[in-house]
């Protein structure tokens, strides 16, 4: 219910900027309310919230390789792009010569030899 009355204000907010005659604004107003409570019901009913009301992301099947500095990354089964809310680290393109910049993943991710990266599946 917080979600909806922050979205209301929102709304209203918004259109009390707007410079148009007073009709036009009451429809506007009027329509975008109709359709927040639509797109909120529909991804209520759906499933499509989780507890604290955010939207859930959705999850890929993942595989593991290991790049030729040792790293252990995931990649998406089938050829897929999407990696969604997979475990770190994980990336749609598989590049061999990957590897952590320092100790540990905070440090990032270089490519240590002079290469050209063909993306492969």
């Amino acid at each position: 219910i917080m979600l909806f009355a922050t979205g209301v204000l929102l709304l209203k907010t918004a259109y009390d900027q707007i410079k148009v005659k007073k009709n036009i604004k009451q429809a506007l107003l009027f329509y975008s309310l109709i359709m927040f409570v639509w797109n909120f019901y529909n991804s209520y009913t759906d499933n499509e919230f989780a507890i604290n009301g955010m939207f859930v992301v959705g999850k890929a099947e993942m595989q593991e390789y290991t790049t030729k500095s040792g790293l252990k990354v995931l990649m998406p089964v089938n050829g897929a792009v999407e990696i969604w809310d997979s475990a770190l680290p994980a990336t749609p393109n598989r590049i061999s010569e990957l590897s952590l910049r320092g100790n540990n993943i905070s440090d990032g991710f270089c490519i240590k030899e002079d290469i050209k990266i063909v993306v492969e599946r």
